[in-house]
């Protein structure tokens, strides 16, 4: 409780500048907290207007549009030319004291973390939780995990314990990575992607791609230095940079993916994270020449380029593009992949491949920020590799993803309309339905995800959100089993109408 005295007397309350709340309303509401609660109690002494302007740094009008409102209503008394009092008012009212987690407490987050908790943000890691235990149904980013090879997994972790010393597997691995299992992922980079210039020295085991992106901002990046990132892009890449104090410059994506030479002028930039086989959510994958003008630009300004591989195990191999790794000749790119959305999302394991030169500081920050991985899921992953079940595994995956592929161009012509533009090529994780300008695209979503269907809206992925922005539907084609396919097509083509985008039948056109 604080003292009765106003002598050096210290607020025991903030103020949120960030929120919509009128100031002056947060500094009454504050103080007439503290007299219901009687923290401050019957006579206690507040400072004059002045004071508690300079300890909340606010104008004098701004407290003294508060004091004036706890006086109208009774609360405090005085302070013309004398203190003001708390009346005995609290004494009248009965009130329950709240539980702990109920009263206001000071915001403790830092302000880049206050940065990135946008209402994109927020958007997305609601629609995160939403779908965590559902099926997810065309869902861009959450592959079909139903045909796992479950029994083979728990075997290999079974005869990992039963023929192992327990200290080898419960113990704490490498902070780079478990060595076979780096020795196994340049195995299948140089047999499966046909990456030949990698050494397991380059690789760094990661839990996925917001930690690669952590890593390479801890290493390559200060608080404030620029990083160009995709417009639109992947929302949680973009609030990983936020997070760690990098100030971003948002680059438009066009059909040869982005703009290189839009960013010509951010000659101050320390790196660019890029998503050329696969633009995430646009879908277009970097043409050659536009490969090439990144790669100078990068060399030129000497920056740094990561490489987000996101979705490449997820199609057919002569679908998969020669990575921008592949073709640096001057080592500014940073690989990065994940067997998160290949396996189960609860494996946590992706890696790097970084440039000789960097490892130690990678290493070093891997030290610095997370120590170790958990060895158990990586020595299992190890024998899943060296057995020859991951390659089988994605493999078959492969094949059910075309056919269900085929089955969804098959469903989403039922979609087609003037007003409606579906993608010409459908062969990849996930296809845009574009909309026509000022559509709400993000009441669709919140429509279709009443209805079970996590699709999302494009308009969110884009950096600023103007009447200009482009709309549209983010829409998996792959999370939905075959024979599920045409149902769900169906909701969505219902929603689609009831927003008078597609026309009902019968209807004049």
């Amino acid at each position: 409780m604080p003292r009765k005295s106003h002598d050096s007397f210290i607020l025991d309350f903030t103020i949120d500048r960030g929120s919509e709340e009128d100031l002056a309303n947060q500094i009454y509401s504050n103080i007439r907290s503290k007299i219901i609660l009687r923290d401050y109690p019957c006579g206690f002494k507040l400072p004059g207007i002045r004071a508690i302007a300079a300890q909340l740094k606010v104008s004098k009008s701004t407290v003294s549009r508060a004091i004036k409102k706890l006086k109208n209503e009774g609360y405090l008394e005085g302070g013309e030319r004398c203190d003001f009092v708390v009346t005995d008012i609290a004494n009248k009212i009965t009130v329950e004291k709240p539980p702990p987690e109920q009263i206001p407490q000071p915001n403790p987050a830092s302000r880049r973390q206050k940065s990135m908790m946008s209402k994109e943000f927020v958007y997305f890691r609601n629609s995160r939780l939403q779908n965590q235990n559902s099926p997810g149904y065309f869902h861009s980013c959450k592959p079909d995990f139903s045909n796992f090879p479950k029994d083979i997994w728990c075997n290999l972790q079974k005869e990992d314990f039963n023929t192992n010393n327990i200290n080898s597997i419960l113990g704490e691995s490498d902070p780079q990575g478990h060595l076979p299992l780096r020795q196994a992922i340049v195995k299948y980079l140089k047999n499966e992607v046909c990456f030949e210039n990698v050494e397991e020295s380059q690789i760094i085991i990661v839990s996925g791609t917001q930690e690669a992106i952590n890593l390479a901002c801890r290493v390559l990046v200060d608080p404030g230095d620029a990083v160009c990132i995709e417009d639109p892009g992947y929302i949680y890449a973009r609030d990983a940079f936020l997070s760690m104090g990098a100030n971003l410059i948002p680059v438009p994506v066009d059909d040869e993916g982005i703009n290189v030479k839009s960013m010509s002028q951010e000659i101050t930039a320390r790196m660019a994270y890029v998503t050329p086989s696969h633009q995430f959510p646009l879908g277009v994958t970097m043409s050659k020449d536009r490969r090439t003008e990144l790669l100078t630009w990068a060399e030129k300004h000497d920056t740094w380029i990561l490489e987000d591989i996101y979705d490449h195990t997820l199609v057919t191999t002569n679908e998969i593009k020669q990575s921008l790794k592949e073709i640096d000749t001057n080592n500014r790119v940073i690989y990065i992949d994940s067997f998160n959305k290949t396996l189960f999302s609860g494996l946590r394991l992706g890696y790097m491949v970084v440039p000789h030169d960097l490892v130690d500081s990678f290493v070093g920050a891997c030290i610095v920020s997370r120590l170790y991985l958990p060895l158990i899921n990586q020595r299992v992953l190890t024998e899943f590799m060296e057995t020859g079940n991951f390659v089988k595994y994605i493999n078959k995956m492969r094949e059910i993803y075309e056919q269900r592929r085929t089955m969804f161009k098959k469903e989403i012509q039922k979609l087609k309309s003037e007003l409606i533009e579906i993608p010409d090529e459908i062969n990849r994780a996930h296809i845009v339905l574009k909309l026509p300008d000022g559509t709400d695209d993000v009441l669709i979503s919140k429509e279709l995800s009443e209805k079970g269907l996590s699709i999302a809206a494009l308009s969110k992925y884009y950096d600023k959100k103007t009447e200009k922005t482009p709309r549209g539907l983010v829409i998996g084609c792959i999370s939905v089993k075959k024979e599920e396919i045409e149902e769900k097509v169906n909701i969505l083509k219902q929603i689609l109408q009831n927003n008078g985008l597609i026309p009902i039948l019968g209807e004049a056109t």
